[in-house]
């Protein structure tokens, strides 16, 4: 099956090195292990800034690079830092859980000296020519102002501002711009470099014959540039907060279902603009990655509505969402911009279409031959039409032994009671908790399926303490890390996915 992908799901922060992983020399070396073990796909978390929980799931900028992902050796390379620069240094030093605020302290000292070098006239003709470039780019003048006023303000929430910028009243904001000039370069002078860094991580990707998949989250965070520069595109009230929320009703991740938080759109206003901020988010990341998986895909089709000022999720309702309109836009644009995918789809998207999904949702997805995801920890139960049993999965789809949001498969195994632990092993054919990952990612690699995608937890059989995300709860999250021993492991952890022995 030489047309199958086959890769891991990794995020960023994950790699090994300094306090957070980065666009460095360990994400090239991923792709060299990749290409070296016959896979052809690397999935990641969306590399936006994440919130003060490390979620990329709810950032300040949906757009914008995280600059928690900055290589500070490559800027030693362009003269902007000195190679013994404390945060050079410890940005070399590998620390075992991905720690935000400790990041941010090494990378934002590391970018006051960057900056006044590149002010003093280092780093040369390039970088300042990609700068102005970037200056130039209508969203990022919009996360620099945002971004900048943040950093000036504080993080309570812009809607706290002075009411004249808040609002973005033009006088107010051209007067904040002028007084606050560098403040506002300095955030365009950061994305240009991570610009760079991520650029040099596609090109070594493309050249070894690996694919990137991204990650577009369908929601905004309310305290984010987004809103504050789009405000009528959002269902919000006089004074800029949401009207209700988003989530989803309950289901096997929760009881009670989740509550997210975010800010619902103004699906007409949206439409009225022809989904021209759609557009603008959707190029950039066809730009960035060879695919993108659209989290939460149902909510195109329609989406959870939660009253504001209620605490759970059960009491929502579902509301229609125009996604065909959307969708046919994208594939206007793209084609466009970028040409044909070459592909059976017309963009080169694979969904998310996890929870409660209706035959509305099901031939949304198929009108466009968009993939769906199936999960082989779902895949237990008597139910004949579960969509995640082995028998089930499709070509058209991406099959994934778990997710960022479940359990470790070993986690997965022990978590459960006698009756589920004997239906995995009647199921997948494994001994016990030991053998149970590489038990899925055989049933995986037996399927169909187009796509096969294991979380590097899985590939390397680690237990429960190794999971990265647990949906509804908001500490202990998004930490986990690849030790340099596992980075290492990896190259021959990967061999049962090698594409060139099926």
């Amino acid at each position: 099956m030489m047309d199958r992908h086959t890769g891991i799901l990794l995020h960023v922060s994950s790699l090994p090195g300094g306090p957070f992983g980065t666009f460095g020399d360990a994400a090239l070396r991923l792709i060299d292990q990749l290409a070296d073990a016959g896979c052809d796909r690397w999935q990641m978390l969306p590399l936006c800034p994440p919130d003060g929980g490390g979620s990329p799931y709810s950032s300040p900028g949906a757009l914008a690079l995280s600059r928690l992902f900055l290589d500070l050796p490559s800027l030693v390379a362009l003269g902007l830092l000195d190679a013994s620069h404390p945060s050079v240094i410890a940005s070399q030093t590998h620390a075992d859980r991905a720690d935000v605020d400790a990041a941010l302290r090494v990378v934002d000292a590391a970018l006051d000296d960057a900056w006044r070098a590149f002010g003093a006239g280092a780093g040369g003709d390039a970088l300042r020519r990609e700068v102005a470039a970037a200056a130039d780019t209508p969203w990022l003048h919009e996360f620099a102002q945002f971004t900048a006023r943040m950093r000036s303000e504080g993080h309570d929430g812009w809607w706290r501002w002075p009411a004249a910028t808040a609002s973005r009243e033009p006088e107010a904001l051209a007067a904040w711009d002028a007084a606050h000039a560098q403040a506002i370069a300095r955030v365009v002078f950061e994305q240009a470099l991570l610009a760079r860094q991520w650029a040099r991580v596609r090109a070594h990707a493309q050249a070894r014959g690996v694919g990137l998949i991204g990650d577009i989250p369908i929601f905004v965070a309310g305290g984010s540039a987004d809103v504050w520069a789009h405000p009528h595109l959002f269902d919000l009230d006089a004074d800029g907060l949401p009207r209700h929320v988003a989530g989803v009703p309950p289901d096997y991740f929760s009881e009670t279902g989740q509550r997210w938080g975010n800010p619902l759109y103004d699906w007409d206003a949206m439409a009225a603009e022809d989904f021209a901020w759609w557009s603008t988010r959707f190029a950039l990341a066809f730009e960035r990655f060879d695919e993108v998986r659209v989290d939460h895909f149902r909510g195109f089709e329609a989406f959870w509505q939660i009253p504001r000022d209620h605490e759970t999720a059960i009491h929502g309702r579902w509301v229609k969402a125009p996604g065909r309109a959307l969708f046919d836009r994208l594939i206007a644009v793209h084609s466009a911009r970028f040409g044909d995918t070459g592909d059976d789809r017309p963009l080169p998207i694979l969904v998310e279409d996890l929870g409660i999904i209706t035959p509305e949702v099901e031939a949304l997805r198929d009108a466009y031959a968009f993939p769906g995801c199936r999960v082989l920890q779902f895949g237990l139960g008597d139910d004949p039409t579960n969509p995640h049993l082995p028998s089930n999965v499709n070509a058209a789809s991406v099959v994934y032994t778990g997710t960022h949001d479940n359990h470790t498969a070993r986690g997965w195994y022990y978590s459960m009671d006698g009756h589920g632990q004997w239906q995995s092993r009647e199921r997948f054919g494994h001994e016990g908790e030991h053998d149970v990952a590489d038990a899925l990612l055989r049933t995986a690699l037996a399927t169909p399926a187009r796509w096969v995608i294991a979380p590097a937890q899985d590939i390397l059989a680690l237990d429960g303490t190794h999971r990265m995300n647990m949906p509804g709860t908001t500490e202990g999250n998004w930490s986990w890390r690849l030790s340099p021993e596992q980075a290492d492991a990896l190259a021959d952890a990967l061999r049962p996915l090698d594409r060139r022995s099926r």
